[in-house]
């Protein structure tokens, strides 16, 4: 995806988070390099699209190259509206997916090896980068303590401002 310069940086790398990769068809994911509990969000997911069966598996191969087996995944339904509710196979091994419709909007929970849990903010496909950048730093600070919603509010007001040499080579 070409950022406002015009130009498609292939990863962005912030001390506070992994690689992001935003070129072709890889899953644009961010985690926190050091996630802790205490965070309320850990990283964050911008899909290409909002088709979860197409989505899912990429991201999640990501997340297992990292934190070992994901067991479980848990999802809004409200977001994935014309996702199967049944859970299903997922590329690596088995993965349950749930579907809760009181949990956060714009996340998505990941269940890891070692009871490690990950919360990640989930953007809307739709997001114009800079506001996707934005909010994604947001999400992988360390202490980060807003909502989802509250991240992606502040995101949209604090984009405009962000530094264009961020945006990449």
């Amino acid at each position: 995806m070409a950022s406002a310069s015009g130009r498609t940086p292939a990863a962005y790398r912030d001390e506070a988070m992994t690689t992001v990769y935003v070129h072709g068809r890889e899953p644009r994911l961010v985690i926190a390099q050091r996630p802790t509990r205490r965070d309320h969000l850990h990283g964050a997911w911008w899909p290409h699209s909002g088709d979860i069966d197409q989505e899912l598996a990429p991201m999640l191969e990501l997340v297992r190259a990292r934190f070992g087996s994901v067991f479980g995944v848990m999802l809004n339904r409200d977001e994935w509206p014309d996702a199967d509710v049944a859970s299903r196979q997922a590329r690596h091994g088995k993965t349950k997916i749930s579907w809760y419709g009181a949990m956060e909007a714009h996340q998505i929970v990941l269940l890891c090896d070692r009871s490690r849990r990950l919360a990640l903010l989930v953007l809307p496909p739709d997001t114009p980068e800079p506001v996707a950048l934005t909010a994604t730093l947001m999400a992988c600070a360390p202490g980060n303590v807003l909502s989802t919603n509250e991240t992606l509010i502040r995101a949209r007001a604090e984009a405009p401002s962000m530094p264009p040499a961020f945006l990449g080579p």
